[in-house]
Formats: C-alpha cells, sequence, structure tokens
C-alpha cells in the first residue's frame, strides 16, 4: 500500500494537502506549522476515536481524507467528517483513471459487518485474528486496525517515550507480546477462546462444588445423629419384618387348622341358601292360591246372584205379549229355567269345591312353612356357632397380624425418611467428589508460545538498519519479552536518551516492516514524527537548546532511509533538515513558519 495524499477541506477554504510517493518522503521544517496535526488527522481517518485538535489555522476545516494505492490495479480514498461525534469513514473505489466509482460506509471501530478495519486488515490477511489479553484470566481482543497502527503510525509523543514501541502500559503487557507474536509468527491465540471456555466451566464447577460444600454442612450438620437414628431404625426395622413373618407363619397354620369347621360353616350356608330359597317358593305358592280363592269367591257371588234371580222368576203368572197379545209358551219356558237353576246349582257346588281344596292348601303351605322357619332358624344357629369358634381361634392372630403390619409400616416410613436424608448427603458428597476429579487438570493460564527464533530474525534486521545508522551498540541487538522493547549494546533502549530512543523506536519500525513485508502482512508503509528531534525552532530562531543527534548520524539516518527503502513508503515528520545534497533523493516539504519563506506550514496562509 502507498499513501498516495492525505487533505483537509472546508467550505469556502483553501485545500490544504500533502502528496507522496513511494520510498521516503519529508515534511521538515519548525514546529507549530501543522505536522502533528496532519500526524492527528492520519490516525483520524484510521479510526482514531478523537478528531485533530481544532487549532487556530484549522478553523472552518471539517473533513479529511487520505487516498491510498493497494498496488496497480486498486486505490482507494477514505474520507471522515472532522467531528467530535465519532462520524463514519467513507470508502470511495477509484477506477483506473481516477474516477470514483463505488462507495461504502464503514464503522471507524471494529464494530458491525462493515467496518474499516475489517477492510484494511483483509487486504494484509491479518483479519479475524485474536489476540490473547490475560493468560490467567483468558480474555481476548480482536486485532484491529486501531492496534496494528501503532506499528505503522508513530506520533511525537510514543517515539521518545520509555515504553515499548508495542504500546505505553505495563496493563497491555499480555496483548501487546501478542501482538508482535501474531505479527511475526502469522498465527495468533484464538485457541484461548476454547481455553475461556473450558476455564469458564471450570468456574462454574468450582462455585458448584463451593455452593454444595456450603450447603451439605448446613444442612446436614446433624449428621452424625441422623446416621445413629438410621441405623437404629434399620435394626428395629429388620425385628419387625421377623415379628411379621412369624405372625403370617401362625396365622397360616390357624386357618388350615380350622378349614374343617370352616368346611362345615360353608355347608350350613349352602343348606340355608336352599331353605331359604324354598322358603320363598312357599311363600309364593300361598299367594298364588290366595288369588285363585278370590278369583272362585267372586265367581260363586255371581252365580248365586243368577240363582237367586231365576227363583224369582219362578213365582209368577205370565201372561199374553203387552205389544200383540199373543199368549206365551209356557211349557217350554218354565223347563228352560228350571235347568238354567240346575246348572247354576251345580257351577256353584264346583267352585265350592274348589276353594275349599285351595284353602286346605294354603294351611298345608303355612304348616310347611313354618317347618322352614324352623329349620332356618337351626342353620342360622349352627353356622354362627361355628364362626363363632373359628373367630375365637384366629381373630386375635389376625389383630396381632394387623398390629405388625401397622408398625412395620409406621418403622419404614420413618427409616425412609431419614434414609433419604443420608443417601442425599452421600450423593452430595459423591458428587462433590466426581466435580473435584475434573478440577485437577484444570486450566491454570495461558502461555504464549514461543516465537524467539523470528525474534532473533527481527533483531538482526533492526542491527542492520543501525549499523548503517552508526548507532552505538548495533552490533548487539535482542529484544526483551518482560519490557517488550529492545536492548542495544546490553542497555535497554529507555535507558538511553530520548534522542536515541526516538531514533532506536524508528529503527524498530523500519525493520519490523522489512520483516513483515515478507509475508505481507504489512501496509508497507511506515508514518514517524519526530525521529530525530523533537522541536526545532523557526528559521530565524536562534533559541535551539535541544541536543542534537550528531549530524553524521542524521545524515546516515536520511541516506539510508533514500536508498534502503525505494520498494515501501517512508513519511518523516521532522524538525530536522535533511542534507541539501539528499532532498533530491526524497519527495521533501520545508514548513518555513515564515510567511515570506516558501511554504509556511500544513495549511495554506492567505
Amino acid at each position: 500500500m502507498i499513501i498516495k495524499r492525505i487533505s483537509v477541506t472546508g467550505k469556502g477554504k483553501l485545500k490544504a494537502e500533502l502528496c507522496f510517493e513511494k520510498g521516503l518522503n519529508v515534511v521538515a521544517g519548525a514546529s507549530d506549522t501543522g505536522k502533528s496535526y496532519v500526524i492527528k488527522c492520519f490516525q483520524y481517518i484510521f479510526g482514531g476515536e478523537d478528531p485533530p485538535k481544532d487549532i487556530d489555522e484549522a478553523k472552518g476545516y471539517n473533513t479529511v481524507e487520505t487516498e491510498i494505492q493497494v498496488d496497480e490495479k486498486e486505490s482507494f480514498i477514505l474520507r471522515r467528517e472532522i467531528s467530535a461525534t465519532k462520524p463514519k469513514v467513507t470508502l470511495i473505489k477509484l477506477e483506473l483513471d481516477g474516477a470514483e466509482s463505488e462507495t461504502i460506509v464503514l464503522n471507524p471501530s471494529h464494530k458491525g459487518k462493515n467496518n474499516l478495519s475489517t477492510h484494511i486488515l483483509n487486504k494484509l490477511g491479518l483479519n479475524d485474528k485474536v489476540l490473547v489479553k490475560g493468560v490467567q484470566s483468558l480474555n481476548t481482543s480482536s486485532l484491529t486496525l486501531r492496534v496494528l497502527s501503532k506499528l505503522f503510525l508513530v506520533d511525537e509523543g510514543r517515539i521518545i517515550t520509555e515504553s515499548s514501541p508495542l504500546g505505553e502500559g505495563q496493563r497491555e503487557y499480555t496483548q501487546e507480546t501478542s501482538l508482535l507474536k501474531t505479527m511475526l509468527t502469522g498465527a495468533d491465540d484464538s485457541v484461548v477462546k476454547e481455553l475461556k471456555q473450558q476455564q469458564d466451566t471450570e468456574g462454574a464447577v468450582e462455585s458448584r462444588v463451593k455452593a454444595l460444600e456450603e450447603y451439605v454442612a448446613k444442612k446436614f450438620s446433624n449428621h452424625e445423629e441422623v446416621k445413629v437414628t438410621t441405623e437404629k431404625l434399620d435394626v428395629e426395622l429388620n425385628g419387625l419384618e421377623e415379628s411379621l413373618f412369624k405372625a403370617q407363619d401362625e396365622l397360616t397354620a390357624l386357618i388350615e387348622a380350622n378349614s374343617e369347621l370352616d368346611s362345615q360353616r360353608n355347608n350350613f350356608r349352602g343348606e340355608l341358601s336352599k331353605l331359604r330359597e324354598a322358603e320363598k317358593e312357599n311363600l309364593l305358592l300361598q299367594g298364588r292360591f290366595t288369588l285363585l280363592i278370590d278369583k272362585y269367591n267372586s265367581d260363586l257371588e255371581r252365580l248365586e246372584a243368577g240363582s237367586e234371580a231365576a227363583s224369582f222368576v219362578g213365582l209368577y203368572e205370565l201372561a199374553n205379549c203387552p205389544t200383540c197379545d199373543q199368549e206365551f209358551q209356557k211349557e217350554k219356558d218354565v223347563k228352560d229355567l228350571k235347568q238354567l237353576i240346575q246348572s247354576t246349582e251345580a257351577e256353584i257346588s264346583k267352585n265350592k269345591f274348589r276353594v275349599k281344596g285351595l284353602k286346605d292348601s294354603i294351611d298345608d303351605l303355612k304348616e310347611e312353612y313354618k317347618l322352614l322357619e324352623e329349620d332356618i332358624t337351626q342353620k342360622e344357629a349352627a353356622v354362627k356357632e361355628l364362626s363363632e369358634i373359628i373367630d375365637d381361634n384366629i381373630s386375635s392372630k389376625f389383630k396381632d397380624y394387623k398390629v405388625a403390619i401397622r408398625l412395620l409400616n409406621n418403622k419404614k416410613n420413618e427409616f425412609s425418611k431419614q434414609r433419604a436424608i443420608v443417601d442425599s448427603r452421600e450423593n452430595l458428597l459423591k458428587e462433590i467428589g466426581e466435580l473435584r476429579v475434573q478440577l485437577e487438570d484444570r486450566t491454570e493460564k495461558y502461555i504464549i508460545p514461543d516465537f524467539s527464533a523470528e525474534l532473533d530474525v527481527l533483531c538482526k534486521n533492526i542491527s542492520s538498519i543501525l549499523q548503517r545508522w552508526a548507532f552505538p551498540g548495533y552490533e548487539s541487538v535482542s529484544f526483551d519479552i518482560k519490557s517488550r522493547d529492545l536492548v542495544i549494546g546490553g542497555k535497554p533502549r529507555s535507558h538511553f536518551g530520548k534522542g536515541y530512543r526516538a531514533i532506536s523506536y524508528a529503527a524498530f519500525s523500519l525493520g519490523l516492516m522489512e520483516y513483515l513485508s515478507k509475508f505481507e502482512r504489512h501496509p508497507k508503509f511506515v508514518i514517524l514524527d519526530s525521529p530525530l528531534t523533537t522541536y526545532k525552532a523557526g528559521d530565524n530562531d536562534e533559541n535551539d537548546d535541544e541536543v542534537q543527534l550528531q549530524k553524521d548520524m542524521i545524515f546516515a539516518f536520511y541516506i539510508d532511509l533514500c536508498d534502503s527503502f525505494n520498494d515501501k513508503q517512508i513519511i518523516v515528520f521532522e524538525n530536522q533538515e535533511p542534507d541539501e545534497y539528499l532532498k533530491p533523493k526524497m519527495t521533501y516539504y520545508h514548513f518555513s513558519k515564515n510567511k515570506e519563506i516558501g511554504r509556511y506550514g500544513f495549511f495554506p496562509v492567505t
């Protein structure tokens, strides 16, 4: 990637712009001319939260944009409004002729599906990389453009710091180490996510063990008493079961011994049932005969009434017909009347005989019924007597048996309750034991894989750069993992003065770019703010009290950047001017801080 330009614009304002090329680009000159403002613009356009400071020269400017060339076929512009409301970034793809084509709105932070970080990191093969933040907590974070930018965009404050080139605080130690390892090896720490899930599970297990132990201690505080009670109940329960078996055997023996009496009682009950059936049949016949007697008596009343009427008719004289005055045939009619009376009397005699026969039968049935009642009474008495004998033999034992069952059931219930308490405690203790076995192989912490071989190659790159710059102690360059910083000539970088700290920081950034560019894990540009000096007075200001690096080291620095990084891009904002001899070899801007001399600064002066 190559940064082609950066600019800020505003309505009615002349564009403030710097254009860059491959190789070395230097913006040099006095302090307070907008160099630091440009650095802030780069940080902001690459997703920084804070916009550039609202300096006087920037009044009315409200948009910053930079053009980036990925390769010969791809270029795009990043544009963002300058505002404290954290506006989004607009990415504008460019055609080969420079015409704008597709426009995409991206989140400046590493959030959401469409974000600037993902877009840039995808081009470097670094998207979805995971960094570990704590080897014990196993917390992780994503490798974002904001984190990565520390490696290729170094401002004035960080370049002279005594802290690590990877960051500024001890709190970020693990993440910074993970970042360097991931960049050098290409392998991130995504395995930590799985370990975190395992640790969370272990944490849940440990919490459950603690909760179970507290519950057992509180719930079963009288465990020994319950245990003794349970054992005592167990003994009593065994005794009761033996007593029940004994009572059951005795009851069975008695039932078998009384089987003959029971058989007799059953026979009597059978005979008694037959007698009661005969009794019912007797009563049924008596009822039927009574109904027949009632019917015959009714017929007798009718016949006797007819006979009496016929007798009265015979007492009267016959007369002629009152209608025709014809005489009746007396002899024939009288004869018929006598026959009627005779037949009626014969029928009356027959019915009276039948009634008498039925009454005699009823009397016989009643006598028979009386005998049946006596026999039934005798049989009931016999059944009752046998039942009393049988009950007297087994009822007491049966009562004992029922009592034994009741006591046994009561004890069983009591024992079950106590046994349930004991079993519950034992099950909980068993679960606690099993959970503790799981915790024996718990994840204590994560160890970042060794990447010392890659560090050695990086340090050789840095050593070669320092040698070309004639930096003292360049022969021995190493990297201290604990401080995440260089050790040069046996001396930690933080122990050097700020001038040497700044230029050695630059060597680290450039050496890292050389190493990572081979694997396409670097954008291949580095932006450095004041690697040689932190303050330079204006062209007409002689009050320069900053202790400068030796001029031969400054010359070596510039000539090396001109000659050794032509296939990459370095943008340096510096107070220290390069040698006139070298300026044609670079893209050079001079900010004079003097309206009468050249370019005053980043912003046009009207």
